[in-house]
């Protein structure tokens, strides 16, 4: 912590008397995982939820109520496994260290987890909001040569500044309605995203909506519709990166996107990057400027990520940047590249890393309708991403105002009474 930051704490804490610091340990018990042996079956496949890192490393939910894997009772004996109560706050404490959430539902962790089971005087809320603000103290205290881990002793030597419990639950509250409504904006994404893939999986993978057929060099396909190549029906170009230590080459008005941007995207819209680039450093790379609503596809180490773009952008070397032609619509020729990922990773191969050639992404053979039916498919769906790209830009509002109101909060510095719960959940503004 920094000389300047503690003492702002600590005139934080003297304008808060009401406040107390106590260590951790005094107000929680931990309790830690374990893993059950994975080549015994009957440890497996049971109905005790096992939480992993993973499944909440992205650190988009507050609140966890299922797991991926499940072990059985037997497994819970063999292992160092608890269940935790409802209302627990499960935290990441190795490798990806203070991520928290809290769960719904009875369920154990893996060992990758520090499960604290909070006391009378400390609200779950309250703790888990505390922990994501001081990310950074709680990694400082992990330690470890192949992966940073902090123990149970090192947690709970933490001290934490303590409002009373009443002030704690409003807190708590106030972050997490803000947390429950980006949630909520992931769960219409998601929705909406499934409900196109329905469509166009009907329409034009199972061929629905199509009577009439003839027999093609791809199998049967409906009539009207015609073996092509990608290829046939768009432009290709690649991505690059500018010296990165030429200053003059950043910092400026053209979005430069990268493979890492796009897989922690909410939706499959494109419309910011956290570094841009000048007209010199576009100038002095390979990337090219793609239009909006182009189609850009990452190529290479995760392939087959597939968004369209709101904004002129430019990409790095870890992307084929594709170019719709006049007659074919880009919410359509991203749908139809999702439905042949399993194809383009297939093409995909390196000795480093997988990468997919523009060459072999575009010769892949596709089964291309009738123009009359990408339209009509483009005009039902297009609305739909609109709502998405409309709740991505809510959701950056939302994070900006949690960010600047989590540090106040927790400190103190930003008294409970002083915020207008109604005024921020209506309008996204502090």
């Amino acid at each position: 912590m920094t000389e300047h930051k503690a003492s702002t704490e600590k005139e934080n804490m003297s304008q808060t008397s009401d406040w107390v610091t106590r260590p951790l340990g005094e107000l929680i018990e931990t309790i830690g995982g374990g893993t059950p042996k994975t080549d015994n079956d009957d440890y497996w496949e049971g109905s005790v939820r096992w939480l992993t890192p993973s499944e909440i490393s992205d650190e988009k939910r507050l609140h966890v109520s299922d797991t991926e894997r499940k072990i059985t009772q037997e497994g819970l004996s063999n292992s160092s496994a608890k269940v935790l109560p409802p209302g627990s706050v499960l935290m990441t404490s190795r490798a990806t260290v203070g991520v928290p959430v809290i769960n719904d539902v009875d369920m154990a962790t893996n060992q990758g987890f520090i499960g604290i089971k909070p006391g009378d005087e400390i609200n779950n809320e309250f703790l888990l909001h505390w922990i994501r603000h001081k990310k950074d103290l709680i990694l400082s205290r992990a330690s470890g040569s192949t992966y940073p881990e902090i123990s149970q002793t090192s947690f709970n030597n933490l001290e934490i500044d303590l409002p009373p419990l009443t002030e704690q639950r409003k807190i708590g509250r106030i972050l997490s309605v803000l947390d429950e409504k980006y949630e909520l904006n992931i769960d219409i994404m998601q929705s909406l995203e499934e409900t196109v893939q329905t469509i166009y999986d009907s329409w034009f993978v199972s061929y629905d909506i199509y009577d009439g057929f003839k027999e093609s060099e791809e199998g049967q396909i409906p009539n009207g519709f015609e073996i092509v190549e990608i290829g046939d029906i768009c432009g290709t170009s690649g991505g690059g990166t500018p010296d990165t230590d030429v200053s003059e080459y950043w910092g400026g008005k053209h979005f430069w996107l990268t493979p890492k941007e796009v897989t922690s995207l909410d939706g499959s819209i494109a419309y910011n990057t956290e570094r841009t680039l000048t007209e010199e450093g576009l100038d002095n790379t390979s990337a090219k400027l793609m239009p909006p609503e182009s189609v850009l596809l990452t190529s290479r180490a995760t392939v087959g990520e597939v968004v369209v773009n709101k904004q002129p952008m430019a990409t790095n070397q870890g992307f084929i940047c594709i170019m719709p032609d006049d007659t074919i619509p880009p919410y359509f020729l991203m749908q139809l590249i999702k439905d042949k990922r399993p194809e383009i990773e297939s093409r995909a191969s390196g000795s480093t890393y997988d990468e997919i050639s523009q060459t072999s992404f575009n010769g892949i053979r596709i089964a291309l309708p009738p123009e009359s039916d990408r339209n009509r498919f483009e005009e039902i769906v297009a609305p739909m991403y609109e709502e998405i790209h409309s709740k991505q830009l809510e959701n950056d509002s939302l994070r900006k105002i949690r960010k600047t109101l989590l540090p106040k909060l927790v400190s103190g510095e930003l008294r409970i009474d002083n915020i207008n719960l109604e005024r921020i959940t209506e309008t996204n503004e502090v």
